[in-house]
């Protein structure tokens, strides 16, 4: 309004409020969205993305499988679910590779095989060498999965 307000003055805005209609309005509604205020929402980043980013670079050369709890005091469960793919890591659910409805890898918990966060580049399977037990693949590295668990001291 300071363009209207030093081009035109105060009639400008005057017209502006008595030709639109709020009728449908009230003050305890939200603003109206616009495309520049769309826009603006797309372009910015929350901050627990930056918060798990950061978590995942700083632990991703010494472990490659993430569960939610790791993340806890910064972001819930569910929305990690969400913005998995935003922070470089994808959902892996040890139920659907395996073809069983309550599969266990040593180390996690049944609910946590459920969905693991794992880099995208990993692949998770059972290895018949090792007797059926959870492996993990990537970067020409192979170990178990329990000994690819991230883990950190909360505060």
């Amino acid at each position: 309004f300071y363009h209207w307000l030093e081009r035109y003055g105060y009639q400008a805005i005057a017209h502006l409020l008595a030709t639109t209609d709020i009728s449908d309005m009230s003050l305890s509604d939200r603003p109206r969205g616009t495309q520049e205020k769309a826009l603006a929402c797309d372009m910015a980043t929350k901050q627990d993305v930056l918060d798990v980013q950061q978590l995942v670079e700083n632990a991703a050369n010494a472990a490659p499988v993430f569960t939610a709890d790791y993340f806890a005091d910064i972001c819930n469960g569910n929305r990690l679910m969400h913005i998995a793919s935003e922070v470089g890591l994808k959902v892996v659910n040890l139920n659907n590779i395996s073809g069983n409805a309550r599969s266990k890898a040593n180390g996690f918990t049944e609910a946590e095989c459920k969905r693991l966060f794992v880099r995208p580049d990993a692949k998770i399977y059972c290895d018949p060498d090792l007797n059926n037990s959870w492996v993990i693949e990537y970067e020409e590295v192979k170990q178990p999965l329990s000994l690819a668990k991230a883990s950190r001291l909360l505060k």
